[in-house]
Parts: C-alpha cells; sequence; structure tokens
C-alpha cells in the first residue's frame, strides 16, 4: 500500500511541476511588452527564496485592481508559498460597487495605469475617502513619482516583482 501511495504523492508533484512550467511559459508569450529576462529572474527569484526578504510582503488576502487579467494570475500562482491570495476587479467601479464586503484594512493593489473606466489617482483618492487605510499602487514603471499620494498609499511594487516593496 505504501507504494501506491509514494506514486500518487510522486504524480500529484509531476503535475504542479508541469502547471508551473507551463504557467511561466504562457506568461513569457503573454508579457511580450515586458522582456522575457525580466520575467524569467522574478521567477527564479521567488521560486528560489526561501528565506523572506525584509522588503517581502507575506500572508496578505488582498484585492487587486488592474485591468490587464493576466497579471493576478500571476500574483496568485506566485504568491501562494508566502501565504498570500487576491481578489480580482478588472476596474475601479467593479470594486466600488461591492467595497463595502471588505474590511477597511484589507490590503488593495491599483494599477498605476488603469485603462478603464477610471484614472487610477481619482479611484486611490477614492479609495481613502472611504476609508481603506491599506492601498498600494502597482506598476511597471520604477521611476514613477507618487509623492502627490504620501500620506495616502502604503507604498509602490512592481508588477514584475510582486508582493515586494519597491
Amino acid at each position: 500500500m505504501d507504494g501506491i501511495v509514494t506514486l500518487g504523492v510522486e504524480i500529484r508533484l509531476k503535475s504542479k511541476k508541469r502547471h508551473l512550467d507551463a504557467l511561466k511559459r504562457e506568461m513569457q508569450i503573454r508579457l511580450i511588452g515586458t522582456s522575457i529576462e525580466t520575467i524569467e529572474s522574478a521567477l527564479s527569484d521567488i521560486e528560489s527564496s526561501r528565506d523572506l526578504k525584509s522588503n517581502m510582503l507575506t500572508n496578505i488576502k488582498g484585492v487587486l485592481i488592474d485591468d490587464d487579467s493576466f497579471i493576478p494570475e500571476i500574483w496568485n500562482q506566485l504568491g501562494k508559498p508566502f501565504g498570500n491570495s487576491l481578489t480580482y476587479f478588472a476596474s475601479g467601479n467593479e470594486f466600488l460597487a461591492v467595497e463595502k464586503e471588505f474590511p477597511r484594512d484589507i490590503p488593495i493593489f491599483v494599477d498605476w495605469f488603469l485603462l478603464s473606466d477610471c484614472d487610477s489617482t481619482d479611484l486611490i483618492l477614492s479609495l481613502k475617502k472611504l476609508l481603506f487605510t491599506d492601498i498600494y499602487v502597482i506598476s511597471n514603471d520604477s521611476a514613477l513619482d507618487l509623492t502627490h499620494l504620501d500620506g495616502i498609499i502604503k507604498g509602490a511594487i512592481a508588477k514584475e516583482r510582486p508582493w515586494q516593496l519597491l
């Protein structure tokens, strides 16, 4: 019987590895605008990291507002080893329609370049008026000037380095 259990565990592990490999290939194909080296580096850093860096967010149950539907797939997959998971909304208005269902201290990650229904700054200011206290900006632009949001957001996170504060 032990042989059957061992074989079952081995099959599940191989299946998970195939799933991760497929995710990596899909990321490389779908994120053409981002260099493949950057994505591979982020994956490698996160997968090989067993000691948490001081700027790594862990055990986060949060909200992601981003009009790129592939970003939450990446973030959720890479966040699992650190106890992180996200509820995804494709637009600010989609989240605002149900905001009462969420605690005011839930971490909210807002894409800086939303192409959907509302401007990111306006959305962040609305979230602050609704008394949300844990707001982050996500972007691929590491030189982003967010000084006008000092005291409103907690920080910025690069899309290609999920869960790590800039």
